[in-house]
């Protein structure tokens, strides 16, 4: 059974900004909608269909909201994130013309 109203308890009493107990909530309702419990191979299952659906950024918010209820709730629960692509950026380089131009 997950308890929402005791978990949003929990967020406030920690101090969360108010925009991540709304995604940690909604996280938490998504989840509920789809698993009765909370087991391993349930919150993998989860973070599999929501990585065919969402961006990393978002699976990974979605993973720190069901570790957060894991601890409110006292289960025992490690979950690895989504590795972030990394980005390199030119943008900050200069064209060979501009550096002849010095």
């Amino acid at each position: 059974m997950i308890d929402l109203d005791g978990f949003r308890q929990y967020l406030t009493e920690e101090e969360m900004a108010g925009n991540t107990v709304v995604a940690y909530i909604g996280a938490l309702r998504q989840y509920a909608a789809q698993y009765d419990d909370i087991t391993k191979a349930n919150l993998i299952a989860y973070k599999q269909e929501q990585l065919a659906r969402h961006k990393p950024a978002t699976v990974n918010l979605r993973i720190a909201a069901m570790l957060s209820y894991c601890r409110f709730a006292r289960i025992p629960m490690r979950l690895k994130a989504v590795k972030m692509p990394t980005r390199t950026s030119i943008d900050n380089v200069i064209t060979p013309e501009q550096l002849s131009a010095l």
